[in-house]
């Protein structure tokens, strides 16, 4: 019965620790992340890269303004894209991680008196979110609508109570 109630305690401390060093993880890495956009932002400044870029589209960060709720069963992921951009989103789970992408691109051809002209861009952009639990990606709905938002549940995984 001791035995049991140290494996019992020695269980939850573990799982605490684990939560508490995973969450410190995400923590790290997001202050990583925004302090890396930062300096590159400073370096293309310091450069004169984004004023000589600020209007060209390639060039330009292009967001899904997403936003991630959670409940307790699902989260719910709505986003948004262009209309014209609608059939090209994909939704991928896996473990706790969503990632959204869609991919764009443009082609122009101009032809005059035996000369022809010819220019073409694509891009591809995508947005991760990471999940406070496990996803069931087997049970995930999406709905694409006619005016470009994007409408995801994404269950929860069940997991049984440790022993």
């Amino acid at each position: 019965s001791e035995l049991k109630e140290q494996r019992t305690d020695f269980a939850q401390k573990y799982d605490k620790e684990g939560q508490t060093f995973k969450d410190s993880l995400t923590n790290q890495k997001q202050t990583y992340l925004k302090e890396l956009y930062k300096q590159k932002r400073e370096l293309d400044a310091r450069a004169g890269l984004q004023s000589s870029r600020k209007d060209d589209p390639f060039y330009q960060t292009k967001g899904f303004d997403a936003a991630l709720e959670e409940t307790d069963n699902a989260y719910r992921l709505t986003a948004k894209v262009a209309p014209y951009e609608k059939d090209t989103v994909s939704i991928k789970v896996k473990d706790d991680k969503v990632t959204l992408s869609a991919k764009r691109g443009f082609e122009d051809r101009v032809e005059d008196k035996g000369v022809r002209v010819s220019t073409n861009t694509f891009q591809t952009y995508r947005q991760e979110f990471q999940l406070g639990a496990p996803a069931d990606a087997k049970g995930v709905s999406k709905f694409v609508h006619e005016d470009g938002t994007i409408n995801v549940i994404i269950p929860k995984k069940n997991f049984a109570p440790k022993i």
